[in-house]
């Protein structure tokens, strides 16, 4: 399958790697068959654009959901320290997604996309 790139700031970041802005419950199984195992949002639940149960619609399609909730107007990433145990090469095996609510934030040269070469 190829990488649905109708998917809100759809990046890849390597072959384990993929981010995004918030995916709407069909793009949660796009992603999934693309093989990812794992979804981290770091979107706020209360954000217009979070799906209503999110972590059952992950749960129900196989996958692992983490939430690390970042609030990003307020330009504090506490939850950036605790990215760095959920690297797929130390923490699972995997291909693994990342979401917030725009996903700019997780591409490279946004403000966490930084961290992600330091994962592995």
């Amino acid at each position: 399958m190829a990488d649905p790139e109708a998917i809100y700031n759809w990046q890849r970041l390597d072959n384990r790697i993929t981010t995004s802005g918030q995916p709407t419950e069909k793009q949660l199984a796009d992603i999934h068959a693309l093989g990812v195992r794992h979804i981290v949002n770091l979107g706020l639940h209360t954000h217009e654009k979070a799906l209503p149960d999110e972590a059952a619609s992950v749960s129900r399609l196989g996958m692992t959901y983490i939430h690390i909730p970042v609030d990003f107007q307020n330009r504090e990433l506490p939850g950036v320290r605790l990215l760095l145990p959920l690297s797929p090469r130390r923490a699972w095996r995997g291909r693994s997604h990342g979401a917030c609510r725009h996903g700019a934030d997780l591409a490279p040269g946004g403000r966490l996309g930084d961290v992600y070469p330091s994962l592995g």
